[in-house]
């Protein structure tokens, strides 16, 4: 092999690793992405889904990636639930991982003020709290 190869073999080497292990840019909400994050962690708390909703989270966050794009896939189905566009704009968020944890810590939001009204209180046969 020629010289001038090996060394421009070795230069684009180096170029690729050097975004090899690269972090992405940290993920920048927008006000609309919050409130879009606090409608759907509404709905999962109002269906009394919080606790399933958050391991499902917790076990896809490795996979985020997939996980977005999987959402991508169902859209059609989705979008009985959420708007076209808010729906696309979920699915990216949630190929980040600070995404997840922005979801994550709605519902938790969500849920704690919900339990703190009394909505979610254990009740025993008598219809009185415990």
């Amino acid at each position: 092999m020629p010289l001038h190869e090996t060394a421009s073999l070795w230069t684009s080497l180096k170029r690729t690793m050097n975004h090899a292990f690269a972090m992405p840019p940290p993920l920048d909400l927008s006000d609309n992405d919050r409130a879009l994050l606090d409608r759907i962690a509404d709905m999962i708390v109002r269906r009394r889904l919080a606790a399933p909703a958050m391991m499902i989270l917790e076990l896809a966050r490795p996979l985020n990636f997939v996980a977005g794009q999987f959402l991508h896939f169902v859209g059609p189905f989705a979008t009985l639930l959420l708007k076209e566009r808010e729906y696309r704009r979920f699915a990216e968020i949630l190929e980040h991982r600070q995404g997840i944890d922005a979801l994550l810590n709605a519902i938790n939001q969500k849920a704690s003020d919900t339990d703190s009204v009394g909505i979610n209180t254990p009740r025993n046969t008598h219809g009185t709290v415990e």
